[in-house]
C-alpha cells in the first residue's frame, strides 16, 4: 500500500506474525510517513484464536482481553487514536469458521455473557482513555446461513438499531461496518436503508465494502450502485473510513476514488 502511495492504513486480521513485527512498523511509520490505524485482531497472535471477549471460555476471554490490552499499547506507540473490537459471540466459534458457515454446538447464557463483556468492555477503555485512545465496537454480521443454522436467533451481539439502542446505555462508541449491516439487515427482515442512516448519524467511524447481502464480500464500490446512491448524500462527511474490499489494486483504486466522491 505505502509503495502505491497509500499513507493512511488500517491493519487488521489476515496477516502473520513475526517477532519483529511491532517493530517493523514503528520504524515504518517514521521512514514512510505513515498513519496507522489497527483493528480487533491485530498484531497478528501466535498461535491463532477467536477474538472474544463475551466468551464464557476463561481461557479464550483472558487471551482476547490481554491481546486487546497489548494491541492498545502498540497503537498508542504508533500514535493511533482509535482502535476497534467486534462485538461479542454467544458461542464458541473456531478460528476456521470466521466468515463461513458456523457448527451449531453450545450457546452461552446470554446475560453472562453480555455482562462479562461489558466489564471487560470498560476496563479496556479506561486504559484505552488513558492513552489518548478512543476503544469502538464493530457491529456483528449475521448471514442468512448462519440464522438458519441457529434456528433464526442471533447469537451475536449488536447486528442492528435495536441492539444499539439495547445498549445505548453502556456509552460505547461504535464502529459501523456497512457491510456487515447490510448482510445483517436483509438476513433479520429490517430495512438496510433506514438502519443504515440511523447508526450513522451515531458514528464517526466507518467500514465500507459492499456485498450481495447474503454474505460479506468485502466486494468493491461501484458508482451508481443501490449502495452508491444510499451514501450519496454527504452523510460520510467527517468520518474516518475504511475501505475492507478483497480485489485487485485497480478495483481498490476506483473504490478509492468513488468514495471519495461521496465525501
Amino acid at each position: 500500500m505505502a509503495a502505491k502511495g497509500i499513507k493512511n492504513i488500517e491493519l487488521s486480521g489476515g496477516t502473520e506474525w513475526y517477532p519483529e513485527i511491532c517493530e517493523d512498523l514503528i520504524k515504518l511509520k517514521k521512514t514512510e510517513k505513515l498513519n496507522f490505524l489497527l483493528h480487533n485482531y491485530f498484531p497478528p497472535p501466535i498461535k491463532n484464536f477467536v477474538l472474544n471477549l463475551a466468551s464464557m471460555n476463561n481461557e479464550i476471554h483472558r487471551i482476547s482481553y490481554d491481546h486487546i490490552k497489548n494491541s492498545l499499547y502498540l497503537a498508542a506507540e504508533l500514535s493511533s487514536t482509535k482502535f476497534a473490537i467486534h462485538a461479542g459471540f454467544f458461542i464458541p466459534i473456531s478460528a476456521a469458521e470466521i466468515g463461513k458457515k458456523i457448527s451449531v454446538s453450545s450457546i452461552f447464557d446470554y446475560k453472562k455473557s453480555e455482562l462479562r463483556f461489558w466489564e471487560s468492555y470498560e476496563e479496556l477503555k479506561v486504559l484505552a482513555q488513558s492513552l489518548g485512545i478512543t476503544l469502538y465496537i464493530e457491529n456483528n454480521v449475521i448471514s442468512e446461513e448462519n440464522y438458519k443454522s441457529f434456528n433464526q436467533t442471533v447469537p451475536f451481539m449488536l447486528t442492528g438499531v435495536e441492539d444499539y439502542i439495547k445498549y445505548i446505555n453502556k456509552d460505547f462508541s461504535l464502529l459501523l461496518d456497512i457491510a456487515h449491516l447490510k448482510v445483517s439487515s436483509k438476513t433479520c427482515g429490517r430495512s438496510f436503508k433506514k438502519e443504515c442512516y440511523e447508526l450513522l448519524t451515531k458514528t464517526d467511524y466507518v467500514h465500507i465494502s459492499d456485498n450481495d447481502g447474503l454474505s460479506d464480500g468485502n466486494d468493491p464500490i461501484i458508482a451508481d450502485s443501490d449502495l452508491y446512491r444510499l451514501l450519496n448524500n454527504g452523510i460520510l462527511k467527517n468520518k474516518s473510513i475504511t475501505l475492507e474490499i478483497y480485489s485487485e489494486w485497480d478495483e481498490i483504486e476506483k473504490s478509492k476514488k468513488i468514495v471519495e466522491s461521496l465525501l
